[in-house]
């Protein structure tokens, strides 16, 4: 009997192993603006702000937070499907695509349609950064435009 209970703790410490809450998240939110107005994404529209650790700035974190962009322009930031972000600076880019067509052509494949300028939607070049934390500064607003 003793052994068959040795055996199952043994799974269960092994199965447990690296389980953890995971990083301190710290909310976050803000607003996207399209040339001054807010951004408001209309049906099938895909609209988000995504986040990548800013390595120079001592970001080590790997993963990607990212925040919907609602009807109103804003977001709230959430990392793995639990809401807020790690401390720490951080590099962004917004995203704004028309639906993506190309489902109803089998035969074709369309890239998404963007409708703001590509540079927004890289990270190295959309100028946009964000430091996140207990006693950071609120976001900034993201302004964007089709130039």
């Amino acid at each position: 009997m003793s052994r068959v209970l040795w055996s199952i703790l043994s799974i269960a410490a092994i199965a447990l192993t690296g389980c953890g809450s995971g990083p301190k998240l710290h909310p976050l939110s803000g607003k996207v603006l399209f040339n001054d107005a807010p951004v408001a994404p209309k049906d099938g529209e895909i609209a988000f702000v995504e986040f990548t650790a800013d390595k120079g700035a001592g970001n080590t974190s790997a993963h990607l937070p990212r925040g919907t962009i609602g009807p109103d322009g804003t977001y709230t930031v959430s990392t793995n499907n639990q809401p807020g972000i790690e401390a720490g600076a951080w590099t962004v880019r917004v995203v704004y695509n028309k639906p993506d067509e190309a489902g109803l052509k089998k035969s074709a494949y369309a890239p998404p349609l963007s409708l703001i300028a590509a540079k927004y939607s890289d990270f190295g070049a959309s100028g946009f950064k964000v430091t996140a934390g207990p006693d950071a500064p609120k976001a900034p607003d993201f302004k964007v435009s089709s130039k």
